[in-house]
This record gives C-alpha cells, sequence and structure tokens, in this order.
C-alpha cells in the first residue's frame, strides 16, 4: 500500500492534470459554439444524463475524431491520398513507420581580415615656458582576422513497410537551412558532418483502423472477455498505445528547434510565431440533451463512420466533420502566418517552423484523447462514490459483508461472531473467548464473524504438555471457517485473539495447532483469573493459491514436484489454528472428588488451591477427599478445607524456621548488630483472595509436611472421619530424589498404558480436522474461477497484552508479555494442567476446543479499482469464497445453505458452484 506522502502527492497530481483537461475543454467549447449553431449545446458528459452505453460511444467517438485529427496533420507534412491508400495497404500484412532523419554539415567558407576603425581618437597639447605649444591626435586601429562557415541543416520526413532498411518508401517532405556562422579561430563551431539517430514513429495502430475505402472503424468489441469497461479493455489499451507513440513527436520539434539557435540576429525574428496555441484541438469528449438530426458525415481526408442510425446523446459525426474542417483552417492560418514573418531563407523557414507546429499540434492531439479515455473512469469513479455518499473503504466492505450473509444464508447455517462464554451448562460464564478484528479507522474491535459447525460427541482428543505427559480431554469442538479479503495487499483491519475472565472467575486457555485427529499441540498457554484481559495478537500468513502452486510446479522435475507437494501438505494442515479452553473449577472438583458444584461458591478455597497447586506444586492426593462410605457434599469439602488449612499452617511454620535462620546466618556473619537491630517482619501468606480460613482442628504436628489434621467430631450427614495421619516426611534430600523419579515412573506407566491401548481394542475415531484443508484446497481449485483465494495460516504473535489486577480494589495494570513472560506463563499453565489431570491418568471432561481455518480473498487492486476498472462486484466473489468454505465445512450443497429468496442471485453470480 502506499504512504500517506505518497498518496497525498499523488493526489495533487490527480488535481492538476484535471484542472488542465477542465481548462481545455473550457477553451475548446468557446471556440466549438463559434461552429455550431446559436441553439446547439454540448456539454461534458458529466453534466448529461447518459446510459452506460453511451460511454463505450463516447470513447470510440474521440478515439475516431483524435485519429482523423492526426490525419490531417500528416497531409499537411506531405501524406496525400494516394499515399495514405498505399500505407493502408502495407499495414495489412506488415508494420508501417514514419521516420524523421536530419544530419547537418559545417564547412569553411573563406578567411578574411578586416580592420576596425576606432569610434573617438585621443588628442595631447604640449606647451613651454618660451610659449611654445603644439598639439597631437592619436587612434587605435583593430585588425580583426575571422572564419566564415557554412552551417546547413537538413531533414526528411518519410513512411516506409516493415524494417528501417525496406525499400518499399514514400518521402512525405524535404527540407533544409543555411547559415553563416563567423568565429574568431580556425576551430570549427560546429562538427563537419553530424548524422542524428533517426526518430522512428509507429502508425501500425492508427493505420488499422482505416479500411481500404478509406473510413475510419476503430470501434469497442464489447463482448470480448477483455472487456471491462469503457476504459479496461484491449480496444482502449490500444488507443492508449497510439497516443504513447505519437507523444515520440515531440524528438522531432526538439530536434528542429535545436537547429534554430544556430541561427544569427535571431532578435530579428519573431519565434513567438512558432506556435501551436491557435490551432484548434477538435479531441473533446462532448454530450447533449437534446442533439439535432443526424446525418451522414461529409468526405474528409479520410471518412468518419456513419452514426446516422445511432441513438445516443454523443454528438454525431456530422458535427465532428466540422471541428475537423475548423482544424484545416486554423493549420492553413499558421501556415500563411509563418510565411509572412519568418524569412524564405536561413534555418528558421516557414516550411521547417510547420513541421515544429504540426509536431507540438499531433502531440496535443495525444495528450487530449488520453485524456478523454481516462475521463470515463474517472466519471465512473465519481458516479460510484456520489451513488454510495462516500468513498468505500475496507472496513466498510466488511460491515456490509455481515450484513450481506445474514440475508443470504439460512438462519442454521449463517456465519455468527466468534464470541464465546466459557461456561457450563446453567452455569454463569467464567469469562470470554474471541477474535476481534480491530480496524485501521480506530473503531472499536468487534468480533469477526466465522462459519462454524460444533460437535458435541465428540471423540476424546488429547495434548502434550511435557515430554512424558499427554492429558486426555473432551468437551465440544468447534470447526470454524473464516473468510479475509484484502484490497491491493491491505485489509483495512487486523486481527486478536482476547481473553477476559470475571472476578472469582478461572481457565486455562491454550492456542496451538491441530497435529492429527486425535491430537491438539498447544505453543502457548496462560491461565485467566480475577478480571485478566488478555490481548493476542494474530499474524495472517498467506499461502499460494491452488492454481498459483500448479502452475510454479508444472515444469518442474518429479523429485522437485513431490518436494513441493510435501511442504505444501504440510503448510494447509498449518492452516488449522486451534484455541483450546479447560475449566478449573469443574476440574478440581473431579480431582478432589468432590461433588459437581460444589466448589462454586468456594471462592476461597479455589484460590487457595490454585497456588497451592501452580506455586507450591503440592500433590493432589494429599488434598483430596478419600473417605469411604457416604457423605454429604458440605461434609466432603469441609474436609478438604482442613487439609488445604493445615497444608497452609505447615507451609507457614516452614517459613518462619526459614525466617529465623536468615536471622541467625545474618547475625553470625555481623555479629555487631543485634537481634533488635534486625527487623524481620513475616510477609503476608496471599491476598485478599488466598487468606487460609480458620481451621478449628490444627494438625498435630507441623514440621509433618505430609500429615493431614488429626481426626474431630463427625461432621453433619454421616461424614467419616479423617483419614489417619500419615508417616513423617522424608528428608529434604530423599523428597528431591523422590520427585526426580517420579515422571521417569509416569512416563513409562504412560507407555504402558498406550501400548496396552494400541494392543487391545481401537479406540473411537473423531473427526479429522487435519483432512479438511486439502479437501477445500481442492475445491478452491475447481470452484474458484479467478483464482484469488489464499489459505491463510494463522499464528500468534511472540508479543501479548495482559491487563489484570493486583487485589480487588487496586487499580487495573497493563503487561507486556514477551518471550520470556510468555515461557513463564506456559509452564504455569502446564503444572497446573499436570495437577489437575494427575499427570495425565486423569482426563479433562470440561473443555472446549475451537479449530479455526482461514482463507484470504485476494484483490489485485483497491476496493473502488475493483469496482470501476476491472468492472467486478467484490461482493459477488466474496460471496462465493464464503459458499465455497460453507459447503465444505457443512458437508452440504450450496442450495441447501443459501435462503430461497436469494438462491437465483446467487446461481446468476456463481453458476458453477451450484452445479457441482
Amino acid at each position: 500500500p502506499e504512504g500517506r506522502g505518497t498518496r497525498g502527492l499523488s493526489g495533487r497530481m490527480e488535481g492538476m492534470l484535471q484542472n488542465r483537461f477542465t481548462q481545455q475543454v473550457d477553451a475548446a467549447l468557446q471556440e466549438i459554439r463559434t461552429v455550431l449553431d446559436n441553439a446547439r449545446n454540448p456539454a461534458l458528459p458529466a453534466d448529461v444524463q447518459h446510459t452506460y452505453a453511451d460511454k463505450y460511444i463516447m470513447v470510440e467517438h474521440v478515439t475516431n475524431t483524435a485519429y482523423a485529427a492526426v490525419l490531417n496533420c500528416l497531409e499537411e507534412l506531405g501524406l496525400t491520398g494516394e499515399a495514405l491508400a498505399t500505407a493502408i495497404e502495407w499495414v495489412s500484412t506488415r508494420s508501417v513507420s514514419l521516420c524523421f532523419s536530419s544530419e547537418t554539415t559545417c564547412t569553411f567558407i573563406k578567411k578574411a581580415t578586416r580592420t576596425i576603425e576606432p569610434t573617438s581618437e585621443r588628442v595631447h597639447e604640449y606647451g613651454s615656458s618660451t610659449g611654445f605649444k603644439a598639439k597631437f591626435s592619436s587612434k587605435t586601429v583593430t585588425k580583426v582576422t575571422e572564419w566564415f562557415w557554412k552551417y546547413e541543416a537538413k531533414h526528411k520526413l518519410e513512411i516506409y513497410k516493415g524494417s528501417s532498411g525496406s525499400k518499399d518508401r514514400i518521402v512525405l517532405r524535404e527540407g533544409s537551412g543555411t547559415c553563416e556562422l563567423v568565429t574568431t579561430s580556425e576551430n570549427t563551431p560546429k562538427p563537419e558532418k553530424q548524422v542524428s539517430d533517426a526518430t522512428t514513429i509507429s502508425l501500425t495502430k492508427l493505420l488499422s483502423c482505416v479500411n481500404k475505402d478509406g473510413v475510419l472503424a476503430f470501434a469497442i468489441d464489447r463482448s470480448a472477455d477483455s472487456c471491462h469497461t469503457p476504459r479496461r479493455n484491449a480496444d482502449s489499451e490500444t488507443a492508449l498505445r497510439v497516443c504513447s507513440d505519437l507523444r515520440v513527436f515531440s524528438a522531432i520539434s526538439s530536434r528542429l528547434e535545436s537547429y534554430f539557435s544556430a541561427q544569427p540576429h535571431q532578435e530579428k525574428i519573431d519565434r513567438g510565431v512558432i506556435s501551436r496555441a491557435s490551432l484548434f484541438n477538435p479531441v473533446v469528449p462532448l454530450f447533449e440533451e437534446k442533439a439535432g438530426e443526424k446525418k451522414a458525415a461529409e468526405k474528409q481526408f479520410v471518412q468518419l463512420p456513419d452514426d446516422s442510425a445511432e441513438e445516443s446523446v454523443v454528438l454525431p459525426y456530422q458535427d465532428t466533420n466540422k471541428f475537423l474542417a475548423h482544424q484545416k483552417q486554423t493549420i492553413a492560418a499558421k501556415k500563411s502566418k509563418l510565411e509572412k514573418v519568418l524569412p524564405a531563407e536561413g534555418m528558421i523557414t516557414p516550411a521547417s517552423a510547420m513541421v515544429v507546429v504540426l509536431s507540438s499540434h499531433i502531440q496535443d492531439l495525444a495528450r487530449s484523447l488520453c485524456d478523454a479515455i481516462n475521463y470515463v473512469e474517472d466519471l465512473i469513479r465519481k458516479q460510484v462514490i456520489s451513488a454510495i455518499g462516500k468513498v468505500v473503504t475496507p472496513v466498510d466492505f466488511a460491515e456490509y459483508m455481515r450484513f450481506h450473509y445474514r440475508k443470504l444464508f439460512q438462519d442454521a447455517f449463517a456465519p455468527l461472531p466468534f464470541s464465546h462464554a466459557v461456561r457450563r451448562p446453567d452455569h454463569s460464564p467464567e469469562g470470554i473467548i474471541s477474535i476481534e478484528s480491530l480496524a485501521a479507522d480506530g473503531t472499536v474491535a468487534e468480533p469477526v464473524f466465522t462459519i462454524f459447525r460444533r460437535s458435541e460427541e465428540a471423540a476424546p482428543m488429547r495434548f502434550p504438555i511435557n515430554a512424558a505427559t499427554n492429558v486426555t480431554f473432551g468437551g465440544d469442538r468447534y470447526l470454524h471457517a473464516y473468510v479475509a479479503h484484502q484490497f491491493s495487499g491491505s485489509s483495512g483491519s487486523a486481527l486478536r485473539l482476547a481473553a477476559r475472565a470475571r472476578q472469582f472467575s478461572c481457565f486455562i486457555l491454550m492456542v496451538g495447532r491441530i497435529a492429527s485427529a486425535k491430537v491438539f499441540e498447544p505453543t502457548h498457554a496462560v491461565i485467566i483469573q480475577n478480571k485478566d484481559d488478555l490481548l493476542v495478537p494474530l499474524l495472517l500468513e498467506q499461502i499460494p493459491t491452488p492454481k498459483e502452486f500448479r502452475d510454479a510446479i508444472e515444469s518442474l522435475s518429479p523429485e522437485q514436484q513431490r518436494f513441493a507437494k510435501a511442504f505444501r501438505a504440510m503448510q494447509l494442515e498449518s492452516t488449522l489454528f486451534g484455541v483450546c479452553v479447560v475449566q478449573i473449577k469443574p476440574q478440581l472438583e473431579k480431582l478432589l472428588r468432590l461433588p459437581e458444584d460444589s466448589l462454586t461458591k468456594e471462592i476461597r478455597l479455589t484460590q487457595d488451591l490454585l497456588e497451592l497447586f501452580i506455586k507450591y506444586q503440592i500433590p493432589s492426593d494429599l488434598l483430596s477427599y478419600d473417605g469411604e462410605g457416604p457423605c454429604s457434599a458440605a461434609g466432603k469439602v469441609k474436609v478438604v478445607k482442613d487439609y488445604v488449612a493445615a497444608m497452609y499452617e505447615m507451609i507457614n511454620e516452614k517459613k518462619k524456621t526459614e525466617i529465623q535462620e536468615a536471622k541467625q546466618t545474618r547475625a553470625y556473619n555481623q555479629p555487631v548488630m543485634t537481634m533488635q537491630e534486625f527487623p524481620v517482619q513475616q510477609q503476608p501468606r496471599r491476598d485478599f483472595m488466598s487468606a487460609p480460613p480458620s481451621s478449628p482442628c490444627p494438625p498435630p504436628c507441623a514440621s509433618a509436611m505430609m500429615s493431614p489434621p488429626p481426626p474431630g467430631p463427625p461432621p453433619a450427614g454421616g461424614a467419616p472421619p479423617p483419614p489417619p495421619a500419615a508417616a513423617p516426611a522424608a528428608p529434604p534430600q530423599q523428597q528431591q530424589q523422590q520427585q526426580q523419579q517420579q515422571p521417569q515412573e509416569q512416563a513409562q506407566e504412560q507407555q504402558q498404558q498406550y501400548g496396552s491401548e494400541e494392543a487391545g481394542a481401537e479406540e473411537a475415531e473423531g473427526e479429522d480436522y487435519t483432512l479438511v484443508p486439502a479437501k477445500l484446497d481442492r475445491k478452491f481449485e475447481l470452484l474458484d474461477e479467478d483464482a484469488a483465494v489464499r489459505p491463510t495460516i494463522i499464528k500468534p504473535a511472540t508479543s501479548w497484552n495482559k491487563t489484570f489486577q493486583k487485589s480487588l480494589l487496586s487499580d487495573p495494570e497493563k503487561k507486556h508479555l514477551g518471550k520470556e513472560d510468555l515461557k513463564k506463563e506456559r509452564d504455569a499453565a502446564f503444572d497446573l494442567l499436570d495437577a489437575l489431570s494427575k499427570s495425565g491418568s486423569l482426563a479433562v471432561d470440561h473443555a472446549s476446543l475451537h479449530v479455526v481455518m482461514a482463507a484470504t480473498h485476494c484483490f489485485d487492486k483497491t476496493l473502488l479499482d475493483t469496482v470501476v476498472k476491472d468492472n467486478v462486484n467484490p461482493i459477488e466473489k466474496v460471496e462465493r469464497s464464503a459458499l465455497i468454505l460453507a459447503t465444505t465445512i457443512h458437508n452440504l450443497p450450496a442450495e441447501q445453505l443459501v435462503r430461497p429468496g436469494h438462491l437465483e442471485a446467487a446461481k446468476a453470480a456463481s453458476p458453477a458452484l451450484f452445479s457441482a
């Protein structure tokens, strides 16, 4: 996309060109009114009501008019009717070019010496004391030696057939000019002989529009596939190339004007007469609401088409013939004036000056034709903007497509915002996750709309949290398809994943990729709790379209093709972006063997458990309910609370011991300082949510790391007493060895477990999401006629933003999460998952997996240029892409997805999709 400075410069240049075009048209209209009757009122197309077909007719009219005006100039330069007929015959088989050649010579004439008499003399008077007086006069006479040279310039204008060495040539004009140069040295003032490179101008495309009868027949083939608009078609492009060829006439005028500079005593010549300002330019795009009765055009040097039967507001060719006749009159008037003002001999002669004037006039005709053709496109652009009321941006287009999807799809299949609550059935949400689109215009971010399909009873999947542990999870599955669009490389928005938790709520968010039908591979994980607001920027990486890939490997060797196909298969599977949410409270209840919903209102207990699992990594067996027999939910929660209280009591005692040891160490190292001078203030154990409840049954021994509280009175409801105290904990070194051995034992157990599963009955297979991208790729290759849809890989950025509160009454703070911070967050989340799943032995039931698949419909031009220049409705193109995605996601034909009221329009826009 262009930068702001470039756009500003382009806008200023466009404004200057429009002002120049308007001034030229205004000047031409003033002269045209002297040619037409007073009752006539031609005007610019913008000021006259007309149809779209009139724009095509106008381009054809101005092109034929420009070609006729150029041929009028060539006629004055020597192109006779017979020569024109010969050139038209040549162009049917070979190319025809106009060639301007010139050469100069400088020859010595004579050497002469002349005396320059002084204009004054010096008088001297002398006198003596005797009265003698005398007067003398003196003067200085200068002799100058001069060399005289003859400087001659010759030029020739001719047309020829085929290559430059062809013998089929017709000379249109030959001319020469001479002058005498005088120098005071014997060195030649100009090269003795200089042959300049010939200036060649192609007339092939121009003469191809003149038939054998001498009638101009430029017309736009509106049925051709390459014809998009009156400006964007093969014929108009050819006319613009003719304009480019004719602008080479500037080299002819520049060459001759350089010769004019050698003319001595130029002050005696009026160089201002060599100007094309007085020549009439008939190339003007004009409409008229009530044009006069059309008649066949009068005969000119070249005949214009007969438009007497054509119904249009474009000025008829009979008026164009009047303009062409007026042009020839102004050319004749200029020729007469040059013959009167300029000398017949010398470098600046009337004939050579006429070549300069006509060459410049041909440039003006070419520029006017180019401006007139481009004016049509500019007019269409203004009409589109006027119809909508503003310049439509990609952001506006995205907003419309959301509106359009609601009208197009049936309710059961309509795209919905990617915004999902983290909740259990019949419970308040713990939080929300969404993929949002952040518009470039600064508007509020809104969730993107995705086509999705939900699977409630899907087969279990698993995800690894380390090399030895895989966690099995169930829950809902969502397959989403997101259609992005891009105009001229700019989408106008950026995507981000947002995760927000409510107060006293928590869940685990993981993002990654789908590795297989059973495996989700998380690359990042984070715990969201207590009004955390996490924003994850998403990066979109496009891969080639199926057609681009097929064309690229077509000429490769079989080995190279296999390599490229293997890599593309990996890229297609990488387009599956996974977002997994694990709810913590229900998993805690399952882990601690508590009844369902027992922790819903136990906010402090939940926070204490999370801290014990994440910060202190306490094994879950030390905190779970392990009683036997019937027990009420409150009784089970009471037992867990007692275990938590006992664990915190033990941790606090351990902290006190470490503090005392630190005091003693410091006192020993600094014996001068007394204990009173060593203030030690015990830090609070937790924040406002994690203060331990007062336990009526403290543990009998604070130093017993693994001891549960002593048995107390049985709780209400017949709850059994807590289990007896375990043996004292092992020494710290032994504990460390046990902790190091534990992952190895778990890995061996899991290997045995998975080995037995493979040897035993085959597990139920779930839907393999990794097959969907390849299926979608084949559909796009078959149905995407424009080859404009690129599979898109979604990746999380390496820099996240998090807003959080340290305490209930503190202000929100923002934190930037870099690579190291993201690693710490992932380690904390995986540690918690390891505890919640008992290192993979306990499945996670309350989870949800969102698989997001993206594709980007790419337009080469900007939004307005797509509509104006390509004559393409981007709504229909993106609609087709969305329907292809929807048929893939829902495994249904397009007819069943579209509302009946929009079915016919959709079939007309994408017939191949509905016939597939």
